[in-house]
């Protein structure tokens, strides 16, 4: 999301509108909270459970306490 808000503002910088390995390097070392994660596999009764109502219901229950 920090490239995408960098770049909307400008022209594309990237030669043939692809970001180089300098590019991302030099990205890196100036915003170190990015990091790079491996996703993890979801348990099968997280996946069986994450269905629409739940979904709703956990942000309907969130909004709720933000109220």
């Amino acid at each position: 999301m920090k490239v995408v808000e960098l770049t909307q503002t400008r022209a594309n910088p990237f030669w043939n509108g692809i970001l180089g390995t300098t590019w991302y390097h030099q990205f890196k070392n100036q915003h170190l909270e990015v990091v790079i994660q491996i996703a993890k596999r979801l348990d099968v009764n997280k996946a069986q459970g994450l269905t629409v109502n739940a979904c709703n219901s956990f942000y309907n229950n969130l909004q709720t306490l933000y109220d």
